[in-house]
């Protein structure tokens, strides 16, 4: 299965459209559309958001689109993690300028505070 279809696949099991779907990721329908159809590669941001609206675990869909035509099609498409609060800012990283030290900083306070959490 190609990462279009496994994308398009996922969508449909939850009842979302493409336009619905689109729209909950601020995207056009059309973009959505050529990453289901593979006419053009979803950037790595596209997957974390993806992953987080269908409550899929990332790890597993990032490594799915790493291999395109292996994707293992059953359900329930990887079993998601509990939230890394510090992973949002990776589809930031470059925008912001931070070096991967400077986010290394940043995940370890946070581990630490949640960690320490009463």
């Amino acid at each position: 299965m190609s990462i279009g279809n496994l994308l398009r696949d996922i969508r449909e099991k939850k009842g979302l459209t493409q336009k619905d779907t689109a729209a909950q990721l601020n995207m056009s329908a059309s973009t959505l559309c050529k990453y289901e159809t593979n006419q053009r590669n979803a950037p790595q941001p596209f997957y974390v958001a993806f992953a987080e609206l269908m409550e899929i675990d990332y790890d597993w869909l990032w490594n799915q689109a790493g291999h395109p035509g292996v994707a293992d099609s059953t359900e329930p498409y990887g079993e998601k993690k509990p939230p890394q609060p510090w992973f949002e800012i990776l589809s930031y990283q470059e925008w912001i300028g931070l070096d991967d030290e400077e986010l290394s900083s940043i995940k370890s306070i946070v581990e630490y505070k949640l960690a320490n959490r009463k």
